[in-house]
């Protein structure tokens, strides 16, 4: 009866860390969703003439957060490096498009490449987050 009790507990104990664990990922996936759904947002409103400053920061932390984890988005940092080599390659070419919505500023919309260069990120996004998606998929 104690050894049944005792298998029991672990069992219990481990079905728990695998639950924390589905959702850290359940997470990390949302937040990737929200990096592109926000940034096609301010792409939308740079070319509606209201520049929305205050959105780019949240994006810079959403992407910070999924590359290092973070304490105030309850984010875990993935150990897994294809991932995260992607989450880096989106970091970047977020300065790069921050960049393009500065230029839009001074020489207007289809003065620059904002379309190709935004489709580019949402591109990079869909990779980052489907190869999250299928290296999870195959370990169930």
């Amino acid at each position: 009866m104690m050894a049944s009790a005792c298998i029991l507990i672990i069992l219990i104990l481990i079905i728990i860390l695998m639950a924390s664990r589905i959702q850290g990922m359940a997470r990390v996936v949302n937040y990737a969703g929200l990096v592109r759904g926000k940034t096609r947002r301010i792409i939308k409103l740079e070319d509606a003439g209201m520049p929305p400053d205050e959105m780019i920061p949240d994006v810079d932390r959403y992407i910070k957060g999924l590359r290092f984890g973070s304490e105030v988005l309850d984010l875990v940092s993935l150990d897994d490096k294809a991932f995260q080599v992607k989450m880096e390659e989106l970091d970047a070419y977020f300065d790069t498009l921050k960049q393009e919505i500065d230029l839009v500023l001074q020489v207007g919309y289809e003065n620059t490449n904002i379309i190709q260069k935004s489709e580019t990120f949402f591109s990079l996004c869909d990779v980052a987050t489907g190869k999250h998606m299928h290296k999870e998929s195959q370990h169930a």
